[in-house]
């Protein structure tokens, strides 16, 4: 019997599963997937309603409620998915087709007041869900311009204006003064058509400067003197996110947003200047928004006792973290891909039992500070091909990969338990996929290096070029 006849049919092994979570748009069919495929573990239970509790508490707070929440886990541990699918359920313009996405998202959650707990929420506080995906926008020129800014760059973009502030700060002033049909009309005369224009960083400074000059003669003289303006000189940080707020409530009617802001830890790790605009941009939300906007980040470090991370403890207080645990991730993969048929579990555990004495003998850890659970047969059934030990040392080396590459090009751990089965890359060389081999062949350590062969590398060129 094939590895791969153990496996409950209604979800195939070799079925296209995402590399990672991200926040980025996705296609309908996929996101559906996402949310159908989503497994709340008891912890995950636990977390989802202290959060809710804690949003919904802040919401109705007012004045001096910490607005800061720090989702830490490791990579891949499903904190994206977390505060994503969370995000859209509070998001009342959120569909999948014609079925609101907080539907779907109930719909996977363990238990009915939990269900009704969130329906409650998003009915008396749905708030605009700002998502920003740091991993995405971490090239050097875009991390000096600090979070608060990446964030007003964000909103912007949401709202339609231009990605260049100056710009958008003239878009919005012809929108007040109700100048944006003369403002377009001129545009028009020139040429352009502003929607193709907008976001031309060289050329639409030039035209909106001589627009701007023939609209409003007394700030600016010419259009060079609008092309000379410094707005970041005269426009403080505090300035710029009462804007986005006012800005957020005149396009929806309501002052609560959440700002969920992904891969924050790899982001301002070791730059003082980003830990420091980081802990600015929450005590001005703090301070502004009275608690109905909220900044919610994600990293796979926990809040240290010490260190430069340190000083954002009080912005993002310990009743307000979530800390996703490691030990949930194996519940998940069973659950998601090595779920078996009840009889394929009595063959296993069968198994195992006449071979528990040798096994046990044979995998157990030595040498290393890795956490070894016991192996019975249970859990030998649950997770063939695989053992504990095999997660322990993935978890453990996924986490240095991403220290070494911030994330870039890594897959999830269920991804790569996947590509450990059935390799659907095709880049196997040559030898037989482990799915395809008999019942009680377990993975070991050099196929798990195959399959990450390209993310060692990366990380490790110089070590493996000697």
């Amino acid at each position: 019997m094939k590895i791969r006849e153990l496996f409950d049919k209604t979800r195939p092994i070799d079925r296209h599963i995402p590399a990672v979570i991200n926040y980025a748009a996705a296609s309908e069919s996929l996101l559906r997937q996402e949310i159908s495929e989503y497994e709340v573990t008891d912890k995950l239970a636990g977390h989802f309603e202290r959060f809710i509790n804690n949003l919904s508490a802040g919401f109705e707070g007012g004045e001096g409620q910490e607005v800061g929440v720090w989702v830490s886990g490791f990579y891949g541990s499903g904190k994206s998915s977390f505060t994503k699918y969370l995000g859209f359920a509070l998001d009342p313009s959120r569909k999948v087709g014609t079925d609101r996405f907080l539907t779907l998202f109930q719909n996977q959650l363990p238990s009915q007041p939990l269900r009704q707990q969130l329906a409650l929420l998003a009915k008396n506080h749905s708030a605009t869900v700002i998502m920003v995906d740091l991993a995405s926008v971490a090239a050097a020129n875009i991390k000096s311009q600090g979070i608060s800014r990446l964030v007003y760059n964000k909103v912007m973009e949401w709202a339609g204006y231009s990605k260049d502030e100056k710009i958008a700060l003239l878009e919005l002033k012809v929108e007040d003064d109700k100048r944006k049909a003369e403002f377009l009309s001129h545009i028009t005369d020139l040429g352009y058509d502003w929607n193709e224009l907008r976001d031309d960083l060289l050329e639409s400074n030039t035209i909106a400067g001589e627009v701007a000059a023939k609209m409003y003669p007394k700030v600016w003289r010419d259009g060079d003197h609008f092309y000379n303006v410094r707005i970041d000189s005269s426009y403080g940080e505090d300035e710029r996110l009462r804007q986005m707020l006012q800005l957020i409530e005149s396009r929806t009617g309501s002052p609560r947003v959440l700002f969920i802001l992904d891969e924050v830890g790899q982001f301002i790790e070791g730059t003082d200047r980003l830990i420091t605009n980081l802990q600015g941009f929450a005590e001005n939300l703090k301070n502004i928004s009275r608690g109905k906007a909220w900044v919610i980040c994600t990293a796979q470090q926990t809040l240290p006792v010490s260190g430069p991370l340190f000083k954002l403890k009080d912005r993002f207080p310990e009743s307000l973290r979530v800390d996703i645990e490691s030990s949930d991730i194996r519940e998940i993969t069973y659950r998601r891909l090595l779920k078996k048929s009840p009889e394929a579990l009595s063959l296993l555990k069968k198994l195992f039992n006449e071979h528990s004495g040798g096994l046990g003998t044979a995998t157990q850890f030595k040498g290393t500070k890795l956490a070894q659970a016991n192996l019975d047969a249970e859990v030998f059934a649950q997770l063939h091909p695989f053992l504990p030990q095999h997660f322990s040392i993935l978890m453990e080396l996924l986490r240095s990969l991403a220290r070494s590459t911030g994330g870039v090009g890594l897959r999830s751990t269920l991804k790569v338990i996947q590509d450990v089965l059935v390799d659907v890359s095709g880049k196997r060389r040559g030898f037989t996929l482990l799915a395809d081999q008999e019942v009680g062949t377990l993975a070991t350590g050099d196929v798990f290096y195959d399959t990450l062969a390209s993310n060692i590398e990366r990380a490790n060129r110089p070590i493996l070029l000697t």
